[in-house]
C-alpha cells in the first residue's frame, strides 16, 4: 500500500499534460484536472464516470457486508450478556461511575 501511495506521489510531482517534465514548471498544470484526464489526455471522459461508479458500488458493498456483520455481533453479544448477568451489572456500574466521576 505504501509503495502505491509513494508511486502516486512521485507521478503527481513530475507529470504534466505534455508528458514528463523537469525543472521549474514540473507538476504545474494550467487548470484543475483529474488524474484520469491527465493520463488519458481528456479523450475518455466516460472513464471518470466508470471509476466513480465502481467506487460507489464498492463502498455500498462494504457498508452492506459490514452492517450485516455488526448486526450479528450485536445479537450474539446480547445473548452472551443475558446469560452472564454479573457482567451486565459490572458494565452498568463502570459506565455509571465513569459518568458521575467525569462531571
Amino acid at each position: 500500500m505504501l509503495m502505491i501511495m509513494g508511486a502516486g506521489a512521485a507521478i503527481d510531482r513530475s507529470w504534466s499534460p505534455q508528458g514528463l517534465v523537469s525543472g521549474a514548471g514540473a507538476g504545474v498544470l494550467p487548470h484543475a484536472s483529474a488524474r484520469v484526464e491527465v493520463l488519458t489526455g481528456s479523450s475518455a471522459t466516460w472513464l471518470v464516470s466508470l471509476v466513480s461508479l465502481v467506487a460507489v458500488l464498492a463502498l455500498g458493498f462494504f457498508m452492506i457486508r459490514n452492517s450485516l456483520r455488526f448486526q450479528r455481533v450485536l445479537v450474539r453479544s446480547e445473548h452472551f450478556i443475558s446469560e452472564h448477568p454479573v457482567l451486565d451489572i459490572a458494565a452498568v456500574f463502570i459506565f455509571t461511575a465513569g459518568f458521575v466521576l467525569a462531571r
